[in-house]
């Protein structure tokens, strides 16, 4: 195998892993997003819930009627800390941030490997500029958040599904 198609194929992995690596990070952002929204709608019915025993308490004198509210009023409260604690809209602006910075070097990796795929005398400097992104797209994957099973699953789907873009070889 000759330089060309050592480079050639480097560039077409490091396309394929950048590719992979920002389709994990969007899996992720949609999977925070998604808990996030489950537990404010939840917090909100709750609250709902807890407002009308509350306000059924006061016209009814029944025992029942407050032990109910006063339970959905703690479970509302735990409900609330709990999202707050584990901090869904931060995790999600992480990861949609972290899958933002995998544009641009996605963009150039894929320039890069079409350019490969001509001959060309620059082969030095495509091969400089492979080196360049590689170590920015390591750079990139050690100050990433972290994703879950879920979403390397979801990312799994997607690529099988056609959802993310894929190189072809010139010859086919």
């Amino acid at each position: 195998m000759d330089r060309q198609q050592t480079c050639k194929l480097r560039a077409k992995k490091l396309y394929e892993d950048v590719s992979w690596t920002h389709k994990m990070q969007a899996k992720q952002c949609d999977l925070y997003e998604a808990r996030d929204t489950r537990l404010k709608i939840l917090s909100i019915v709750l609250v709902a819930l807890t407002s009308s025993g509350i306000f059924s308490g006061l016209f009814l004198d029944n025992r029942l009627v407050d032990i109910a509210s006063a339970v959905l009023a703690f479970v509302s409260l735990f409900v609330t800390i709990d999202r707050e604690a584990r901090g869904y809209e931060v995790r999600r602006s992480a990861c949609e941030q972290a899958t933002n910075n995998f544009l641009p070097l996605r963009a150039k990796a894929e320039k890069l490997y079409l350019k490969l795929c001509c001959p060309n005398e620059e082969l030095d400097v495509d091969e400089h500029e492979l080196d360049l992104l590689q170590e920015r797209y390591a750079l990139l994957c050690s100050s990433m958040p972290p994703t879950s099973a879920k979403s390397k699953t979801l990312a799994d789907k997607a690529k099988a599904s056609g959802e993310m873009k894929i190189l072809v070889d010139d010859d086919g």
